[in-house]
């Protein structure tokens, strides 16, 4: 199981970007210049995965939005970030090749909403789905950020 595509909407330095090129299901390497948005991407899929954020204020959420200046849609306040990962494996129980896990942030009401396969799901549910995937939060080497590569050689 691996991510496939990532889109993500509104958050930190990514006003939208949809990532339709299939990741590889081996290592995948971002780059570019300082100030590009990597550490960002890697976040954005931290966001959706964990648990991070969920104890920010909500005004430290609203420094997470990217902000646009003139603009006053509804949207303008929600942060949506989607991955699509490949199932072929069925560690989700699910007789699916994908699956979306979904994460939308409103800061107008402070309110983060989970979907799985476009349907709301509970957070204790996806904990649920995620560790009988094999995914548990103990495990250290699911996402390695910034900074965390030379502490795992030494």
């Amino acid at each position: 199981m691996f991510i496939k595509y990532i889109m993500i909407k509104r958050y930190k330095s990514y006003r939208e970007l949809s990532y339709l090129d299939p990741l590889s299901n081996g290592v995948n390497v971002i780059i570019g210049a300082n100030g590009n948005g990597k550490s960002n991407f890697l976040d954005a899929i931290i966001f959706v995965l964990t648990d991070k954020y969920q104890n920010l204020r909500a005004e430290d959420k609203k420094l997470l939005l990217h902000e646009e200046p003139d603009d006053h849609s509804p949207d303008a306040e929600v942060i949506t970030i989607e991955l699509v990962l490949d199932n072929k494996s069925r560690r989700f129980p699910f007789d699916k090749d994908t699956i979306s896990i979904m994460k939308v942030f409103n800061a107008r009401d402070n309110r983060e909403d989970l979907y799985l396969n476009q349907k709301r799901i509970v957070k204790s549910d996806m904990v649920n789905l995620m560790e009988g995937a094999g995914f548990s939060k103990s495990n250290p080497y699911y996402i390695i950020q910034q900074g965390r590569i030379n502490m795992m050689i030494n």
